[in-house]
């Protein structure tokens, strides 16, 4: 079996803006033994802090103008994701291991952080078929992540790409 990748690509959501970070860079799982390596690479996923869909009522924060240099920068929040890149594979790879004819696909996530650099919460904001349990891991796995502190409320917008290498 091919070894699976994961691709990201972060649009931030600062102050109504959208700022794009670079392109997507490839993360590949390359030795045999992470699906086994999976159970210590996973976090136990928080309670109710993420969504499978987009919240109907999403908090008023998300809506709220923030100030742009007070929030995290695109290279902290890439360097944190970086950071947790092999349980993002380990979610695609546990679900090839279920599914051998998935192939690949994208699921855009997003998530809040708190000044603290805790996640608030997190949801899927859409997926291509096929990857919803991927997406679901992701999204719990982002819930306990820790990201630098910042002045205020980061909100983030995050593409996963998943693919075979």
């Amino acid at each position: 079996m091919r070894a699976p990748a994961v691709v990201a690509a972060t649009a931030i959501a600062l102050a109504g803006c959208i700022l794009r970070s670079d392109p997507p860079k490839r993360t590949t799982a390359r030795h045999r033994g992470l699906v086994d390596a999976c159970p210590s690479v996973l976090l136990q996923p928080r309670p109710g802090c993420y969504q499978a869909e987009t919240p109907s009522q999403l908090d008023p924060r998300w809506e709220a103008p923030g100030d742009p240099q007070a929030a995290l920068s695109s290279q902290q929040i890439e360097a944190t994701i970086g950071q947790y890149s092999a349980a993002t594979t380990c979610c695609y790879q546990r679900q090839l291991q279920r599914d051998p004819q998935l192939e690949g696909g994208r699921a855009l996530l997003a998530w809040m952080i708190e000044p603290s650099g805790e996640v608030a919460g997190a949801w899927t904001v859409g997926n291509t078929a096929g990857v919803r349990p991927v997406a679901d891991c992701v999204g719990e796995q982002i819930c306990s992540w820790y990201f630098p502190p910042a002045e205020q409320l980061t909100k983030v917008t995050h593409w996963f790409r998943f693919e075979l290498d």
